[in-house]
């Protein structure tokens, strides 16, 4: 086990994700500072309860136990100490205690991976979610939500799911939580092909929608 600095926020961060964040608070402008000098990472979980700005939370805040670490890429300095800040999720870790001598959170922690050792998905799932990303992205697309980009997914199954993860659009904080803390892969594969399935119907529906209410060129007359 180690110690991690915890950055809670309203939003759940993926292995392989990057997120841009603005740092203006006190207490996140000396953690980040911290991080940067000493060229480590630190941990962002999603809030459980209260708010991620201090002066908002009614309730002290609470965040969940399993969360991710968030690897510091790029960095803009801006006036009082702010910061523009872009991170990339790396690896999935669990909290087992937590320290307030400090004044941000810092959790004790330990690394928890999704791909266990010796486990091996069968090929035809692996293909099968890849083929559900590609088909799902193709829809967004058509239907104008994203722009058209080149879809060469990840081979490595884990790398895959957290990827297929990050890249669903229509989900909340709590479904993306609880992919994050998928017991195993399998489990997350099998939540992860339920939830395109679902998404790629809703969306084609909708889309089959509106093209039946794009105007013609002809009169019904």
């Amino acid at each position: 086990m180690f110690e991690l600095p915890l950055f809670p926020l309203n939003l759940v961060l993926m292995p392989y994700q990057p997120i841009a964040l603005h740092i203006f608070e006190k207490r996140y402008k000396t953690m980040i500072s911290q991080c940067i000098a000493d060229d480590k990472p630190f941990g962002v979980v999603l809030l459980e309860q209260g708010a991620a700005e201090e002066e908002r939370s009614a309730k002290p805040a609470k965040p969940h136990l399993v969360g991710t670490t968030a690897h510091i890429t790029q960095v803009q300095q801006l006036p009082e100490g702010r910061m523009n800040i872009i991170v990339v999720g790396r690896e999935r870790f669990r909290v087992h205690d937590f320290k307030y001598d400090l004044p941000y959170l810092v959790g004790v922690v330990e690394h928890d991976p999704l791909m266990r050792d010796g486990v091996v998905l069968p090929e035809n799932s692996v293909r099968g979610l890849a083929n559900s990303v590609s088909r799902y992205l193709g829809i967004l697309e058509r239907a104008g939500r994203i722009q058209a980009s080149a879809r060469n997914l990840p081979t490595d199954p884990a790398t895959l799911a957290f990827l297929a993860s990050a890249l669903l659009h229509d989900v909340s904080t709590t479904q993306r939580q609880a992919l994050l803390e998928a017991a195993d892969l399998a489990a997350m594969f099998d939540e992860l092909r339920a939830m395109y399935r679902r998404e790629i119907v809703l969306l084609q529906a909708m889309l089959d929608v509106s093209d039946d209410e794009t105007p013609t060129p002809f009169s019904p007359n």
